[in-house]
Order: C-alpha cells, then sequence, then structure tokens
C-alpha cells in the first residue's frame, strides 16, 4: 500500500506545482520584473487566485487524490487549465516570448 500512495501523492503534487501553478507564479513574477503594470497583470493574477483556489481545496482536503479520485482530477485538471489561460493572457497583453515564460532557472547548488 505504502508504494501505490507515494505513486499517487507524488503524482498529485508533481502535476500540481510543476507543470502549473509554480511556472505561472514565476510567469507573473517575471513579467513583473520586466516591467509590467499592476494593470497589465491583472487577468493573470485573476487567473492565479482562480488555480490556487483549486489547488488550496484540493490539498488541504487530506486526500491528495486519494478519495474521491476522479473528482480531483477533474479539479486539479482545472486548476492546470486556469494556469495555462493565465500565461496566454500574459504573452497575449505583454508581448513576452516564450524564453521569458517557463520554469525558474535552476540554481547551481542542486
Amino acid at each position: 500500500m505504502k508504494p501505490a500512495l507515494a505513486i499517487i501523492l507524488g503524482s498529485f503534487l508533481g502535476l500540481t506545482l510543476g507543470l502549473g501553478l509554480y511556472t505561472f507564479i514565476y510567469d507573473i513574477k517575471a513579467a513583473k520584473d520586466a516591467g509590467a503594470s499592476d494593470a497589465e497583470l491583472a487577468e493573470a493574477r485573476q487567473w492565479q487566485r482562480r488555480a490556487q483556489f483549486y489547488v488550496d481545496f484540493l490539498v488541504s482536503e487530506n486526500s491528495m487524490g486519494f478519495h474521491a479520485d476522479q473528482y480531483s482530477v477533474k479539479s486539479l485538471a482545472e486548476a492546470i487549465n486556469f494556469c495555462r489561460e493565465g500565461q496566454l493572457s500574459l504573452r497575449k497583453k505583454l508581448s513576452v516570448s516564450r524564453a521569458v515564460i517557463g520554469a525558474p532557472p535552476r540554481s547551481s547548488e542542486q
């Protein structure tokens, strides 16, 4: 049972943080650092709040997708979709190049 649970939890957290929310928050920060105004970031931040709500709900629910797995996967997919919509809004409004959008660079300490 432990290995299966580790796989479920790892997949759940990996999809949530790695593919979606983490990179999206980094993208908002990168756009802000590049000089984007609060007005230009408003739509992206709204998408981020929606995604964060779903992620917070799924994590605080404490089963990490183990119970009601179909609902959890659906909610997780919604959160990831909100992140992608927000990233698209950044690209449209700010004409941000693909090189700026993406995962943060890894530090040399890892």
